[in-house]
């Protein structure tokens, strides 16, 4: 009955990420265009996301490594079948089409869907042996922070990633305007860190507020800027791309994932 309750919130949360890409055209080309090559990555991607995730904010609070493993697989498989058949029911898979094609929309909308329900089932509260509620681990080190950080900006930018509207506003934008774009993503770090606090810790390397601040902003960004990039080469936008398109897309992506970068420590209880 727990287990039950935990993946029906979980489930929920999926859908309520992913919702934007379960109706987006871009996303169902996407996925038909995919090779299987792209389609593993996708996998292999999604599922140490999942691994890195659980590690800090996984559904029960003194979870193994055994645990956050199987914890990540139920969950990856879940997201498999919600997104299966949440793509049936919109008539955008059939029966008979072909397996690479229908793996591929799978696999693209569930990338989303996983991380949603890792995200709702870790929101479930938990309790320790005294029966008091037991928030997820803080991180303390350089990989949970990262991860966390990863998670966030995927959120935001996989629901656009896919969209036309990142190549029309890369291609059209101006050296002054993506430069623009670097100092916008720069602040919006900044002031999502005020808030979600990314570099708290006793054990931070730097000890000032203002030094915290900056590295977390570099940190955010960084994080932003290779997250974006990563989606947009499994989801295809960078094929037949001259580098400086490649570089604008990534720059117009990174404002958003930014964002989810920056706040990513909000992920957990």
């Amino acid at each position: 009955k727990e287990s039950l309750r935990e993946y029906s919130r979980g489930i929920v949360g999926g859908l309520i990420f992913s919702l934007p890409l379960l109706y987006t055209m871009e996303v169902w080309w996407a996925g038909f265009q995919l090779g299987s090559v792209r389609i593993l990555m996708m996998l292999a991607c999604t599922s140490l996301l999942l691994l890195a995730y659980n590690s800090y904010a996984g559904v029960h609070h003194d979870e193994t490594w055994a645990g956050v493993f199987i914890d990540s697989v139920e969950e990856l498989g879940l997201a498999l079948m919600v997104s299966a058949s949440s793509l049936y029911m919109l008539g955008r898979i059939q029966p008979g089409d072909s397996v690479r094609e229908v793996m591929g929309k799978t696999v693209v909308e569930a990338l989303l869907i996983a991380i949603g329900i890792s995200i709702g089932t870790s929101q479930v509260s938990r309790e320790g042996d005294d029966g008091a509620k037991v928030p997820g681990k803080r991180p303390k080190d350089l990989l949970g922070i990262v991860s966390l950080s990863f998670c966030g900006a995927l959120v935001l930018a996989t629901n656009i990633a896919a969209t036309e509207e990142v190549v029309v506003l890369a291609l059209e934008s101006t050296p002054r305007q993506l430069l623009a774009m670097v100092g916008v993503s720069l602040a919006l770090c900044g002031l999502m860190l005020r808030f979600s606090d990314l570099m708290e810790g006793r054990h931070s390397p730097l000890s000032s507020r203002a030094g915290r601040t900056l590295m977390g902003v570099v940190l955010a960004y960084g994080v932003a800027l290779v997250s974006s990039s990563g989606i947009l080469y499994l989801l295809g936008r960078f094929d037949g791309m001259a580098l400086t398109s490649m570089v604008a897309m990534t720059v117009v992506l990174a404002v958003p994932s930014s964002i989810g970068a920056a706040a990513g420590k909000i992920l957990i209880r």
